[in-house]
């Protein structure tokens, strides 16, 4: 910011040429866009994915329904050192239908799940085991990822911006000091001491 301001004192000055003053604008508007416009842009896809990953969850679960069932076998045991903080193995599990029909299928149940615990099924409209919907961490866990991901996408390409405009400016600024040297050079070449 003081670079900014001093750049503001001295914008009159004659050797302030018009790619620095072109330059120092960009700067402010590249400050503006990482200050401003990347964070607006992460809360909004965050919000965008949180909505939509909700609505989605919602309409999943509409969808499903639980059953209690009971495991018919031990799960194995966690795996000590392992980097999952929760692991679930897929086990026989038995439940029965309100009509009294016994059903035997595979689902997921935490490690360690000795026989003959209770534990809930998701089923689908079919009555076969499904996938959970997204609980609301899972769904809140995806948006701030999104949003990170936007915001980060927002930065980068902005920082991508001002160096592309960093490397034109250079290349203009260099053209004008040529220029200006053509002219002046003849001149200070032909005094003799």
């Amino acid at each position: 910011m003081k670079g900014v301001l001093g750049w503001w004192r001295r914008r009159q000055n004659p050797l302030c040429r018009g790619s620095d003053r072109l330059e120092a604008w960009a700067a402010l508007l590249l400050a503006a866009v990482l200050l401003l416009g990347v964070p607006t842009v992460g809360i909004a896809a965050g919000l965008a994915s949180w909505e939509d990953g909700r609505a989605r969850a919602e309409a999943r679960a509409r969808t499903l329904h639980q059953v209690p069932a009971e495991t018919l076998r031990d799960a194995p045991p966690a795996v000590r050192g392992s980097d999952v903080s929760t692991p679930t193995h897929r086990i026989p599990v038995r439940w029965t239908d309100p009509d009294g029909t016994r059903h035997t299928d595979r689902a997921k149940v935490p490690a360690g799940t000795e026989q003959g615990t209770s534990v809930s099924v998701w089923l689908d409209h079919n009555g076969e085991v499904a996938k959970a919907p997204p609980t609301t961490d899972a769904v809140t866990l995806d948006a701030v990822s999104t949003g990170t991901g936007a915001a980060l996408g927002a930065a980068v390409s902005a920082l991508a911006l001002w160096w592309a405009h960093r490397r034109v400016s250079l290349r203009r600024r260099l053209a004008e000091w040529e220029r200006a040297w053509e002219q002046v050079g003849p001149e200070w070449g032909s005094q003799k001491s």
